[in-house]
Order: structure tokens, then C-alpha cells, then sequence
């Protein structure tokens, strides 16, 4: 849950991915709606999250697997 002494822009890429209780999510949205930063950190959360989601996929090689 979001302290009110927290930094809002700390949550802005738990926002993009989905991770917020509905509440603290919703703080978010309403910081960035009204804050210039808030919307420029919004921005760049969503590009860093789309350029996550251009990478191929990945599978754990077998010593990992073994060794878990």
C-alpha cells in the first residue's frame, strides 16, 4: 500500500505492469493525470515496458532447471 510520505514516481512502472492493488493504482492515475511529471514518467514507463515486450522469449537452460 502507498504511504502518504512515498514517491509517487517510485509506482509508476508497478502501475504500467499491472502489479497495484486497485487502490494504490488508482493514486497513480490521479498523480499522473494532474502532474506534468507524472505524465512524462507514465511515458517512459510504457516505452521501457513495450521495449521489454519486443525481446524474444527466453527459456532456463537445463543447469538451472537441474540445479532448482
Amino acid at each position: 500500500m502507498i504511504q502518504p510520505d512515498d514517491n509517487i514516481l517510485d509506482y509508476v512502472d508497478d502501475y504500467v505492469h499491472g502489479v497495484l492493488s486497485d487502490a494504490d493504482a488508482q493514486i497513480v492515475e490521479q498523480y499522473c493525470e494532474h502532474s506534468r511529471l507524472g505524465q512524462v514518467a507514465l511515458e517512459e514507463a510504457r516505452r521501457r515496458y513495450a521495449a521489454l515486450q519486443e525481446l524474444p522469449a527466453s527459456e532456463a537452460g537445463e543447469q538451472l532447471i537441474q540445479s532448482t
